[in-house]
Parts: structure tokens; sequence; C-alpha cells
């Protein structure tokens, strides 16, 4: 079972934009992606839509579906991932905000990841 499953998400995962290989054997398989690919935002939009893989390098996904998963379960998984490709994009994460400088820092700020003024967020949480 695990052989014929396994090839049949293997052939759904070949067929999908953006993904240029699969390894593995049996259900226990990696999704090379294209150059300028980033696995981790699909990894993201994929858990979004209720399909669990992992990013185990910055371009390669990993999928482990249980041995009792039905043809038609990966089809839809095929689907999804699919989906969560076009939704993540292929220009990789969104850039990082930068820090201001220290010198835009208000006195008793230790964050540089707030804005200055935004003050300290648990004085609300209080």
């Amino acid at each position: 079972r695990a052989e014929r499953a396994g090839a049949r998400l293997a052939a759904g995962l070949q067929h999908l934009d953006g993904v240029s290989e699969v390894r593995g054997l049996g259900l226990l398989l990696a999704a090379e992606l294209q150059p300028g690919i980033e696995a981790a935002p699909i990894a993201a939009a994929a858990l979004q839509a209720g399909l669990l893989v992992n990013a185990v390098t910055p371009s390669a996904l990993r999928l482990a579906p249980p041995l009792v998963i039905t043809d038609d379960e990966i089809d839809e998984a095929c689907v999804r991932l699919e989906a969560a490709i076009d939704a993540a994009g292929t220009t990789g994460p969104p850039p990082r905000r930068r820090p201001p400088p220290v010198s835009q820092w208000r006195q008793g700020d230790r964050d540089p990841g707030r804005r200055p003024g935004e003050g300290d967020p648990m004085r609300n949480a209080r």
C-alpha cells in the first residue's frame, strides 16, 4: 500500500508548478522546490489550508502522510499544496522590518524591534 500510494503522491507532486524534483521512498517524500521559491512560507500556507508539511531545508518540503491515506486524500493534498505554493508566491518570505536606529529609541526602550513611541507593550497587559 505504501509503495502504490507513494507513487501516486510523487506523481501528483511532480506535476505541481514550483516543484523541480520529488525524492523519497514510499510515502516519506520530499519535494524540492524550484530556485527562488522558499519552503517556509509554503509550509505556513499549507498549514493554514489544513495540510501539514515540513520545510526541511530552505528549498524542500517533507511530506509524510499516514499509511491509511486514501487516493482521494492524496489528490486533495496535492490540490492544497498547489494552492499553498500559489498563496506563498515565488519571491520568498516577506522582508523583515528594520529596527529604528539607536538615536531614535526613547528613554527606557530596550527592544529595537519596537517603533519609537510604542512604549512598554506589557503596560496595557497589566
